[in-house]
């Protein structure tokens, strides 16, 4: 069921803005680009992706979080569970089992502005 297609955006004082989306909402561009326009800090994406969707997932959401200029964490059973910096780095990747508890310390991200947010996507689709 399609929900209100407003991004809720969080401001905290220990991890900063913080917005999120579920699972396959990350395909769409212009509905993520709401993050990068509110200036989040760290996006959450609580994800159920498997078998050779769970990756190929992954790979394309990835780009998300640099287009936006935030760090990602993406949970999920049975596919890849990582975080990334709003540059790709990678902080934590591992391909995950059902019910399996991640634990993974990460530094403070702070978001960086990009041309895709600005305008960018005005050349093409990422």
């Amino acid at each position: 069921v399609p929900g209100p297609g407003v991004l809720p955006v969080v401001d905290t004082e220990k991890f900063g803005r913080i917005s999120g989306a579920i699972c396959f909402d990350m395909e769409f561009p212009s509905l993520i680009r709401q993050a990068g326009y509110a200036e989040a800090d760290f996006f959450l994406e609580p994800a159920a992706t498997w078998g050779p969707v769970g990756p190929m997932a992954f790979r394309v959401e990835s780009w998300r979080a640099v287009e936006n200029g935030f760090g990602w964490f993406r949970c999920t059973d049975g596919g890849v569970a990582a975080v990334l910096g709003p540059n790709h780095q990678t902080y934590y990747f591992r391909p995950t089992s059902v019910d399996e508890v991640i634990t993974v310390q990460v530094p403070r991200f702070y978001h960086k502005p990009t041309l895709f947010v600005a305008g960018g996507w005005l050349f093409g689709r990422a």
